[in-house]
Parts: structure tokens; sequence; C-alpha cells
């Protein structure tokens, strides 16, 4: 946008250069053809009392008047801007804007009612429990985080803003930047039929997602080899695809004033709802045959063989649950039916942060209804919202309210259209979506769960074990072991182990809830592990003691794997190797490194990502390449540099 803002002499209007000339063009056409058709500089000579022109004050005496003949003949002498606004013969008064489409076409951001959420105890928290490794890095250091700066005043013209504008802001925006927004240009970015122009738009916004081309590249192809496809500004296409799709994100905030005292504006958490994109499943024939894949492998199941979370116990208990007494019916007794689950984690927008700064947590729902192979791909996940940061959230569960309200209304069933087939015409059904799994590291779920994590007294959510205290140098932790320190005679089997039920959940959380003191409460928070009454009690489709599994790829290989390397190196957590001598030699780790990187050339890259060297790259590693390395490759690379009742 250009800097030189003035108003402009025909519409009174903040505008740039360009925009004032092409205002000065138009407003010259006009007059050259209303002196065509009628000469005679005053054919009325008797004012216009009309109701229109009533209220029109009359117009002051001003200094150096100039008239539209010597404004025309300045302009076509080179003159390159009109007078200031004070010396045109016009009256002060701003012309009627085009009129907008009626509310039925024009659908802004819709700010929710405050939600009504209940007050939670923070969640203790401790270095050990935030979500990353990674060492504090000194402020001078050139790859710490940038400071967090909050964003100030309204929204600008920018596609990182567009969500946050609305419809009038928008067109606002929009003609300071081009000028006038002729009636059919307003109408046209709001039909919802889909031009020629508007498939090459959302086929480049597709390549720009699939790609992360800059902005600076969207412009040079649309000005440049792509010049004759007419593509409007990236801000234009995002919201022109946002219209078209449908999908409105809705904006909570803290109910309160948008800005605070000091000028800094409060947090709002954006939500794109869930039921419009799961009814847009059943839009495109294709998509909607391959939700059947929860049908058939309900067909396929085979006693005691687990191959999806269909054949789990949870979901089969599901299957004979009556979900509606009145109606007989059963948990996803409609073909139609989905199975969901819920996944969150925080990560940091950048490779290296202070810790517990620089935290986002995405929520992503999975959809089982899709076979195992194409679930998770970036198309066929669904992510409602991003928890901002720059902090980690305390209370998870108040993000999680709009979530709630939605999976309730699906629980109760929802309509949707079926577009008409070559076999059937168009119809209406009713389908319903449960959420029946959480996913997640061990911290993730804790807050899922209002549980108090890992280094509590009771840490684990499937059973009681209870945690025994270790004082260390800076802080203290709990750790579970089955042999009791204290007593040698004491040793614990997983059979000895209390399991945790879905009523015992509900049963501590009432008795915690019911304690009368806020002392009382806070012990019996402490001796159940619980901090709060977490959200998913109100869905009936949630086990709470079997709703999160542990997650293999934590559990094992970013977990289990990385340590059992420190170990054989020589590098866990400062301990010697004791009486065990399992220990690699460090030229001979050096060696299996090597061997690792030349699997490069046999093995497909289907198969696995490229591997590195994992004793000199190791932090290179991610879960998939663990995984890979420790059940295909370390077999082979380990001979006989293991010792063999470790190798075995």
């Amino acid at each position: 946008m250009s800097g030189d803002i003035q108003p402009c002499a025909c519409c009174a209007q903040p505008l740039g250069s360009a925009a004032r000339r092409r205002h000065r063009e138009q407003y010259l056409e006009r007059v050259r053809q209303r002196f065509a058709e009628n000469p005679d500089p005053n054919p009325n000579p008797e004012p216009n009392t009309s109701a229109s022109q009533a209220n029109v004050p009359p117009i002051p005496n001003e200094p150096n008047i100039v008239t539209i003949g010597q404004l025309a003949e300045e302009y076509h002498n080179g003159a390159q801007d009109f007078p200031t606004l004070g010396d045109v013969v016009m009256h002060k008064l701003s012309p009627t804007p085009p009129p907008f489409l009626p509310s039925a076409l024009v659908q802004g951001l819709r700010c929710n009612p405050p939600v009504t959420i209940e007050e939670w105890p923070d969640i203790d928290t401790d270095a050990s429990s935030v979500a990353s490794d990674i060492e504090d890095i000194p402020a001078s250091a050139p790859d710490r985080d940038p400071e967090f700066i909050e964003q100030e005043g309204p929204p600008q013209l920018n596609p990182v803003d567009e969500p946050l504008i609305e419809d009038k802001e928008m067109r606002r925006l929009l003609e300071l930047e081009y000028g006038d927004i002729e009636d059919d240009e307003w109408i046209d970015l709001y039909t919802r039929i889909i031009s020629p122009k508007d498939r090459n738009v959302l086929r480049l916004l597709a390549t720009r997602l699939r790609t992360h081309f800059s902005r600076q590249t969207y412009n040079d192809l649309r000005y440049g080899v792509c010049e004759e496809l007419d593509l409007p500004s990236e801000f234009v296409a995002w919201r022109r695809l946002r219209i078209l799709s449908g999908l409105e994100s809705c904006a909570y905030d803290c109910c309160e004033a948008r800005y605070q005292l000091n000028g800094t504006a409060r947090r709002v958490f954006r939500y794109t709802p869930l039921i419009p994109q799961l009814r847009a499943l059943f839009q495109d024939a294709e998509m909607a045959k391959k939700l059947n894949y929860r049908v058939e492998a309900e067909q396929k199941r085979e006693p005691n063989k687990i191959f999806d979370v269909f054949d789990a116990e949870h979901y089969c208990s599901l299957r004979e649950t009556v979900l509606n007494p009145d109606t007989g019916y059963h948990f996803f007794d409609n073909p139609q039916d989905i199975a969901l689950g819920l996944s969150t984690d925080g990560f940091t927008l950048f490779k290296r942060r202070r810790r517990g700064h620089s935290t986002a947590w995405p929520l992503i729902l999975i959809n089982y209804n899709l076979h195992a192979r194409i679930r998770n791909r970036l198309e066929n996940v669904i992510c409602v919202g991003v928890i901002p940061g720059p902090k980690q959230c305390k209370d998870l569960n108040s993000f999680l309210v709009p979530l709630l309200y939605e999976l309730l209304e699906l629980e109760s069933g929802v309509d949707c259209p079926a577009p008409p087939t070559p076999d059937r015409e168009g119809h209406n059904f009713v389908f319903r979506a449960f959420l029946i799994m959480i996913l997640g590291d061990i911290p993730a779920v804790a807050k899922l769960l209002m549980m108090k994590g890992h280094n509590a007294l009771k840490p684990c959510r499937t059973c009681m074990i209870e945690g025994v205290i270790c004082y260390l140098e800076h802080n203290s932790v709990y750790y579970v072991p089955m042999a009791d320190p204290h007593d040698e005679n004491i040793v614990l089997t997983y059979n000895d182990l209390q399991l945790r039920t879905h009523q015992s959940f509900l049963d501590q959380l009432d008795e915690i809830e019911s304690a009368r003191t806020k002392t009382a409460r806070g012990k019996l928070a402490t001796k159940y592990g619980l901090n709060a009454r977490s959200i998913f009690t109100q869905l009936r489709s949630i086990d709470l003691a079997t709703c999160a599994p542990y997650d293999a790829m934590h559990l094992l290989f970013e977990n289990l794997v990385p340590n059992m390397i420190k170990h054989w190196t020589g590098q866990f957590k400062g301990l010697g190797q004791g009486t065990g001598n399992y220990e690699i030699d460090p030229r001979e780790w050096a060696g299996v490194g090597l061997k690792t990187v030349g699997i490069r050339r046999t093995v497909p890259s289907a198969f696995v990502s490229v591997m590195h060297d994992i004793a000199q790259d190791g932090n290179l590693f991610t879960a998939e390449l663990y995984a890979f390395w420790i059940q295909y490759v370390a077999p082979v690379v380990l001979k006989d540099v293991l010792p063999q009742e470790y190798y075995k």
C-alpha cells in the first residue's frame, strides 16, 4: 500500500496516489459525458427542494474557488494531483456507498456467546513436565526465539489477518487499496457458483499449501506467467476460498473488551466447526465410499486378534451399548456413523526455544472410518483449532468447550444431504459421530484428563500405583518401582496393581468435589492423582480408564530406544554400567553408524526416509527412523558388537 495517503477529492476517502488517479479519470470522464449530453451549464436555476436534497447544508463561501473546467485544464497540462479538498467546489458530504449484499449472502465471522467454564485449579508444573528437553539459550544467541509481540490495533490487508476481518472492514480495506469496488465485483466475490477463474485460483492456493512457496512467489506468478488468468491477490483468494467452502471460523474471546487498558489486544481463540467438515465428506462420492471402511472392518473381525481400533474391547462394548432406549439404537448402528479420535500435543514454532515458550497446541481429529493407510494423511486429518502460545495453557479443557458442544450434538444425530448418484436420487440422512479415543504423550493426556501427570504421587492413568519420593539437588521427583525401596520383601507384580475404571474416576471426582475445604480437596486430589473433572466425562462414548492408550511412538521409539542407545554408549543420565558389560566401544559404535548410512543404497525410500549416521547424527533421528532402525537394522549392525547375552 502506498505511503502517500491523502483524502480523495471525489469521495473524501483516504487513498493512495494510484487510487486517487483512477478516481480523477473516472470523475472527469463522467463530467465530459454529462457536458456532452447537456452543454447548458445551468439548465435548472431553481434549487432542487426534494427530500433527498432537503438536508444538504449550503456551500460556505470559500476563497480561491476552482471550477471543474479549470480543474480539467490543470490535469491535462500535467498537474500531478488535485488541489486540496477545501479548494474544490463540492458538498462536503461523502457519496452514498454501494449497498452491501443481504445478510443471507454476506456472512462474517461470528463471535459465539460466552461459555460457562468451571474454576479448575492450576496443574502442577515443573521442569520435567515441559514438553521439551532443549536447554535454555542465552539471550544473545542468534538462534533464540524472537520476542513475542502481541498484535496491536485492527488487522490490516494481509493474508495472515484475513480470518480476523469482517466483511464491512474488508470492503473498506479493499477500497483503500484498489479504489472503488463496483457492486458486481462485490457480488462476484460472494457468489457460490464456481467459475473457471475460481478453479485456477483454488489450484494455485492448493499448490501454495503443498509446496510452501512464499507470498512473493505467489505475486511473481500472478503478475508474470499467470497474468492472463487475472488472479486476485492472495488476500482476496483466501476470502474467496472461505466463502466457497462455507466454513466460517468462530471467535472465542475473554468476554471482555477487545483491548486492555494499555492498548494491548486480548487473546482470541479461533475454532473451526467440526460438523460442516464432516458433512462435506459425504458430498464427494469417492470419499463417501472410503468412509465405509468401519463397516468392512467389523465384518472381517477375527476373534482374539487386533488389527484396528474396531477390534478393541472398548469399541466392541460400545456396539452392545444402547444409546437411545426409546428407539433401541446402539452406538454405531448406522453405517454412516463416524468414529473419531482426538490428538493434541505442544510443538515448538522454532527449532530452538526456551523451556515452555513458543508452544502451540493443535486440536486434531482422526477419522477412524478411513482405512489406516490414509486416515493420518494431511488431507484427511481434521484440525478444529490451534491453542495459541507462546506459553503452555494451564487449562486445556477450556479450549475444548466448542468441540464438546459439537460432539454432544453429533451424539444426538445431525442431518446431512446426500448428493444424487446414477443409481439414486439425492436425499437427506442422519449420521452421528462419537469420540472414542484420546491420543498424545503422557503430559498431553494428563492435561486432557485433568490428572496430576507423571511427576505425581499417583502418576499412572491406568492403575493406582503409588510413587516414591526421590530428593534431588534442585527438585524432588516421584518414581514408581515395583520393589519397595524401604522393604525388600515387598515386590509387586502386575497382577497386584489396582486398575482404574471409569466408575472409579467418577467416584474419586465426586469425593474431591464434595470436600468442604480447599485443603481437603487438595489432599484428595494428591491422593488420587486428579486435578479436576475432565470435560470428556460428559460424553457417553468415552471411558476415562481406557480412552487414552499409551502411544507406542512415544513409549518405544521416542523413549525406550533412545535410552537403550544412551546405555550402550555410556551417556544415560550420568549412570555407569554397574555390574553389567553392555557398553560398546566408541570405535565399534562409529562403525555401527557407518553401516547404518550404508543401507541408503539398498533400502527403498518407500520403506523409510533417509537414514543418518546414528553415531554422529543421532539428534536427527525421528520416531520413524528409530522404529525402522531397531527392528530391521540393529539386529544386523549390532551382531558381534553388543555382548551376546544382551544381543539375544
